[in-house]
């Protein structure tokens, strides 16, 4: 299509260029002939010129970047990696929705995660993935959490004798067709006997 369009421009432009031989012009004896002859020409070049405008326009629309729905962003888990006397290494698994008509190409996701209102670790991801349009797909992302506020938390929840942890995680999508971040917010709560 975009070969057939630049060979149907160059065709107009070198109609638009070109001119009369000198044989026949010398041969047009008849002033009006010549005037009708000029005339033709100019509406030709008008028409070819209309025809080049509306497709340089049909094309710049065709390449206009819709901004994308914010991606909903799910916690699916969290495991431990390892340990050591400072601090630990989790691994979040989180599902990102695409609720668009389009595919999105994530770039990076940046996020904070609070445990029971306490920030606990913070991460980014340049795992890029492309998630379909109207589909999901699940990305992991490890990140170091202090160990005192990590045990601090879990020892709170200990006292009060549930497993439950509230979590939100915030932060943002980088989309590879969008110049700026897109913000997301979760909160939850999660069963640690899951774990």
């Amino acid at each position: 299509m975009h070969t057939r369009r630049l060979s149907l421009i160059r065709l107009l432009t070198t109609a638009l260029n070109s001119t009369l031989p000198n044989s026949l012009a010398n041969s047009l004896a008849n002033s009006r002939q010549a005037n009708r002859l000029a005339n033709s020409l100019a509406k030709t070049r008008a028409i070819a010129l209309a025809i080049i405008v509306a497709m340089v326009t049909l094309s710049a629309c065709a390449s206009v970047v819709t901004k994308p729905a914010k991606p909903k962003i799910e916690l699916v888990s969290i495991k431990p990696l390892n340990i050591n006397a400072a601090e630990q290494k989790l691994r979040f698994q989180l599902r990102v929705i695409n609720p668009n008509s389009f595919d999105i190409p994530v770039e990076a996701i940046n996020f904070i995660a609070r445990f029971n209102n306490t920030n606990i670790a913070n991460g980014k991801s340049f795992q890029s993935v492309v998630i379909p349009a109207n589909s999901e797909a699940l990305l992991s992302l490890d990140v170091t959490a202090g160990l005192s506020r990590l045990a601090s938390t879990l020892g709170t929840l200990l006292q009060g004798k549930s497993l439950n942890l509230d979590y939100e995680l915030s932060g943002t999508v980088q989309v590879e067709t969008w110049p700026t971040p897109i913000p997301f917010d979760v909160v939850g709560v999660m069963d640690l006997s899951d774990i």
